[in-house]
């Protein structure tokens, strides 16, 4: 029990405490009413509904980067054009030595990125996918397969890095893009789901963990310039 006479300043201290805290969350909250009423000087891009971008969307597939009927010109070119088809050897040359290595493992040799297995993994996809495009040869899709298959049983993408999730998602969108007719239902499930398990969920997550972060900051700088 502290003695009567400082008992007066221990309310006085408590009061003001409780006064100040009053005060600070008035701010805040008008802080927070203003930014979110006041018109924004930064020009906003309209964003159109989920059902008007699927509308939009080419029927089929490919669509990534490339479609069905340009594969089709390409490969009637690689047939006549001398350049291309040393290319084209060249490719296949270096798709046949993918086929004597194993898949890509799960590794993280200096303790935070996997992105050199993310790379290779994107890689082998886009070259492997590429021939089966033009050579129509088995080799290749069940090889690129091989790698896919192994990069989906992989714990995580590793979203501490995220560029490593980028480019393993990157391949994987353009494993079963370009590869779509040649998958089994069960082969583009398995695809489908690593690519919204481990990358673009991951994705969302930190989204939301920046525009907190981005409000918690916008607030303490309004504080900042309240002389209290």
């Amino acid at each position: 029990m502290l003695p009567t006479e400082r008992r007066p300043a221990v309310w006085f201290f408590r009061t003001m405490n409780r006064i100040h805290f009053l005060l600070r969350s008035a701010v805040i909250l008008s802080v927070t009413l203003a930014t979110s009423a006041a018109p924004s000087s930064i020009p906003r891009v309209p964003i159109p509904a989920p059902a008007e971008i699927v509308a939009k969307l080419q029927p089929g597939h490919p669509r990534l980067l490339a479609t069905d009927g340009g594969f089709d010109r390409l490969r009637q070119r690689v047939a006549t054009d001398p350049q291309l088809q040393v290319w084209h050897g060249e490719l296949r040359r270096e798709a046949e030595k993918i086929l004597t290595q194993p898949p890509s493992k799960y590794e993280i040799p200096d303790g935070l990125r996997l992105l050199s297995v993310s790379r290779r993994v994107l890689h082998r996809t886009q070259l492997l996918a590429l021939l089966h495009r033009l050579d129509r040869d088995k080799r290749w899709l069940d090889r690129a397969w091989m790698e896919l298959e192994a990069a989906a049983q992989f714990p995580d993408w590793n979203p501490r890095h995220f560029l490593d999730t980028a480019e393993m998602t990157h391949a994987f969108a353009i494993g079963y893009d370009w590869l779509f007719d040649a998958w089994s239902p069960e082969q583009r499930a398995t695809l489908r789901t690593a690519m919204v398990e481990m990358g673009i969920k991951p994705a969302l997550k930190i989204q939301a963990l920046r525009v907190l972060e981005w409000v918690n900051s916008s607030r303490k700088a309004a504080l900042s310039q309240c002389k209290w």
